[in-house]
């Protein structure tokens, strides 16, 4: 242990970065790995799926000769490898494939979710605010007055927002709010704005919240007990100054790593919200792509969201890295 924390602070004083360009390549050669499974497995699960997507997208009543046009634009007459090929191709070329449906001109997948990204990334990005706003400032109240009335309080405010399921609580906040009150607009009538994203947001958020406060809960009871807390407080330094510093920023560490996990799955996993607020998001594509067999949006969104949390989760690892150089020291191998 002695020895961990003189590299940090021999990389520290010399303003390097012990192990963070390896840790980095490791990051990536990983990154790269998940995307090429996700790739082939969805290709390969895609395929399993029993029925023809070109009767399911033009219908029974189309010609043969209609079936066999779409069949043709979609790669689908070619062999099982050919159409991989393909499916890389749209992959390296960033257009993620193309997509045919009865009546429109083709277009490519990536345009497609591009139309859809911003309702999908406003909600993600609502809901992460929400669960912030409302986790961090309980969170820590909870840490700083253990076994009291508050601690028991939030505790049961982050059980309640664990456990509420979104498919009721939008429901009933639309009920309230915008049907009997009329404080928001109606979710039918597709307004846009932070107005008609207060609602969404807050539903997406009360779970996240709920992890969030008892993370940071435990994490700050733990770092407190710390012989270095206890060190701080002896030398004199101010209590404020002693928790912002030396509890705050260690206690931070799984709670930026929950936070990141999260609002990918945020990104990745908004479709009951969109649905129950008729948001135009990836979540509600993807739902409709599924159901019309869309085999390149499918394919489209599938990698396109893997690679997002992928990303996302990459994002997350080099922050935590940051916030305790014991990580990069750890995957370099420095003190073996």
């Amino acid at each position: 242990m002695r020895f961990l924390e003189k590299q940090i602070d021999a990389a520290e004083t010399s303003g390097g970065s012990p192990g963070w360009f390896g840790y980095l390549v490791r990051r990536l050669a990983t990154l790269i790995l998940v995307v090429v499974g996700v790739v082939t497995l969805v290709f390969v699960v895609q395929r399993m799926v029993p029925g023809d997507p070109v009767d399911v997208m033009l219908g029974e009543h189309a010609t043969l000769a209609d079936r066999q046009e779409m069949r043709s634009r979609l790669g689908l007459d070619r062999s099982a490898w050919d159409q991989y090929w393909l499916l890389w191709q749209g992959v390296l070329d960033g257009s993620l494939g193309t997509s045919f449906e009865p009546g429109e001109r083709a277009v490519s997948v990536s345009s497609v979710i591009a139309r859809h990204v911003p309702a999908t990334v406003e909600l993600a990005i609502g809901g992460l605010l929400f669960a912030i706003v409302i986790a961090f400032p309980l969170g820590i109240a909870a840490a700083l007055k253990p076994n009291t009335w508050i601690d028991t309080v939030t505790g049961f405010l982050a059980l309640a927002g664990l456990t509420i399921p979104n498919f009721w609580l939008g429901p009933l906040l639309i009920y309230l709010f915008c049907v009997h009150y009329s404080l928001f607009p109606d979710p039918g009538a597709q307004g846009t704005g932070v107005v008609a994203l207060i609602l969404p947001s807050f539903v997406l958020g009360t779970a996240l919240s709920g992890k969030l406060m008892r993370m940071l809960r435990s994490s700050l009871l733990e770092i407190r007990g710390e012989p270095f807390v206890m060190a701080a407080q002896l030398r004199g330094i101010p209590p404020i100054r002693v928790f912002l510093r030396h509890v705050l920023r260690p206690a931070l560490i799984p709670v930026v790593t929950v936070i990141g996990l999260q609002f990918a799955s945020l990104l990745t996993g908004a479709l009951v919200t969109e649905k129950v607020f008729a948001r135009p998001g990836i979540g509600t594509l993807l739902l409709d792509a599924v159901s019309g067999r869309n085999y390149p949006l499918v394919q489209g969104l599938v990698i396109g969201l893997a690679v997002v949390y992928a990303g996302v989760n990459l994002i997350t690892d080099l922050v935590y890295a940051w916030l305790d150089p014991r990580v990069r020291l750890i995957g370099s191998g420095s003190f073996s």
